[in-house]
């Protein structure tokens, strides 16, 4: 029934991971937790966007990118000044204490996201001793990462005082 057809098979290139490209540098899960201790969970959430930018998740990272930026800044913000002012409030010689511990909580929801999102592709990078984004790269994201929350800060700032009347 088939006789006179021939069925020519295409050859398959062998399976590349892209997390495997040596090509793509990536933030390990260290860098991850530092930033987030030292530049709250927005620096974290950046980073983890920026490990799916190198995977090759462009749509995926610029969703994260933007809810970073739009949602969850604003929110840090917001909560880290009612701590603040409540702590103040209440007994100001602990107020470091309060903010340290919102970081460090911080810092184990973002460290698990990342772990949970991307542990296995840094993993495997780890085995395969691909490079990793260098500190000073994070070092430049932390410092983004503040000039960012300082604007929402001033911006939620004024929003306040003019819905104050002030």
């Amino acid at each position: 029934m088939n006789e006179g057809i021939y069925t020519r098979v295409a050859p398959t290139a062998p399976f590349r991971d892209p997390a495997l490209d040596p090509r793509q540098s990536w933030f390990n899960l260290g860098a991850i937790i530092i930033a987030t201790v030292l530049a709250t969970s927005v620096a974290g959430l950046l980073m983890i966007a920026l490990n799916y930018a190198a995977h090759g998740s462009k749509r995926l990272s610029w969703w994260l990118r933007i809810a970073a930026l739009a949602l969850v800044a604003p929110f840090v913000v917001s909560f880290s000044h009612v701590l603040l002012v409540l702590s103040y409030n209440h007994d100001s010689s602990f107020t470091w204490i309060d903010l340290t511990i919102s970081m460090l909580i911080q810092a184990m929801i973002v460290g698990a996201l990342a772990y949970w999102l991307q542990g296995e592709e840094l993993s495997a990078r780890y085995r395969a001793r691909l490079p990793m984004r260098s500190w000073l790269a994070s070092a430049g994201l932390i410092a983004g990462v503040w000039a960012t929350l300082m604007l929402w800060f001033l911006l939620l700032a004024l929003g306040l005082r003019a819905i104050a009347g002030g």
